[in-house]
């Protein structure tokens, strides 16, 4: 492997995107993916990223190792789901390689307001700049403006397109509001992606994986139309997964097999994306 990467971006910001040619330029360019992420889905996060057709990423946040981790590789994802101690200076550390080797980073702020150890930390790297925020409805409120829970367990939310426009003109960058619609907004242009099954939310580690290919999208396209295109594509093998299996268990497995089969899966993915009015 040489000693640096370069950028794979090579998309365009288009008038709507298009998960399939996404998915092409994927699978050409294999970027990987330098994963921080919750310990409990390293496993799926891994599988998931290659079923798509990224390359392995790197699951390291050892601060030892952090930076030259994160300029070998393309995208860089940060996961509070199990902020452990000895791996909070690595996502610091690999946050400012990200910035100067010009990588996309992924905040994935979970379980955001349930301490002042993650808010702090979110805000930290908020702050010191991110390219793309996703989270479900309650944690995005939570750092839209401060209500709410904040935690895991996505509550009802209204006005979410709002809410996801209004923190993206705050931070600068892309946020992503996921759930039943996911909405995601550049603080100008706001999408919403109608794709997924319910038995997403009954496996842990899904809005792990649906972070960890946003960041893999990222690297071959612009943050706003990646991420609804690795939505639009995670949603629609969810709903084929679901339909082949009786349960969580071999929900998970199947769903796998569905990220590797696309895009082979009912209709066109790019019909699930919708512009929100302003």
């Amino acid at each position: 492997m040489s000693e640096h990467h370069e950028s794979l971006d090579g998309g365009t910001p288009s008038s709507r995107p298009d998960p399939l040619v996404t998915l092409r330029r994927l699978r050409q360019r294999r970027p990987s993916v330098h994963a921080i992420t919750n310990l409990v889905a390293m496993g799926l996060t891994a599988n998931g990223l290659l079923a798509i057709g990224a390359a392995s990423p790197v699951l390291s946040g050892d601060p030892a190792e952090a930076a030259e981790l994160t300029r070998r590789t393309h995208a860089l994802l940060l996961n509070l789901g199990t902020p452990d101690p000895a791996w909070i200076p690595g996502m610091r550390v690999a946050a400012v390689a990200a910035r100067a080797a010009g990588h996309p980073i992924v905040l994935d702020p979970v379980g955001v307001g349930m301490s002042s150890l993650r808010a702090g930390l979110a805000q930290e790297l908020i702050t010191d700049g991110v390219t793309l925020i996703k989270g479900n409805a309650s944690e995005i409120r939570y750092l839209a403006d401060g209500s709410g829970a904040g935690g895991i367990e996505a509550e009802a939310v209204t006005s979410v397109p709002s809410l996801v426009r209004r923190l993206a003109v705050r931070v600068g960058g892309v946020v992503v509001a996921t759930g039943p619609v996911d909405y995601i907004s550049d603080g100008h242009r706001t999408l919403s992606v109608h794709a997924g099954h319910p038995r997403q939310a009954d496996v842990t580690g899904m809005g792990c994986l649906a972070g960890a290919l946003i960041a893999a999208c990222c690297a071959v396209d612009p943050p706003l139309e990646a991420c609804a295109s690795a939505l639009a594509l995670f949603g629609a093998a969810a709903e084929v997964a679901a339909r082949a299996t009786p349960g969580p268990g071999s929900f998970a497995v199947a769903l796998l097999d569905a990220l590797a089969a696309l895009p082979q899966a009912p209709g066109d993915p790019a019909d699930r994306i919708h512009t929100e009015p302003v």
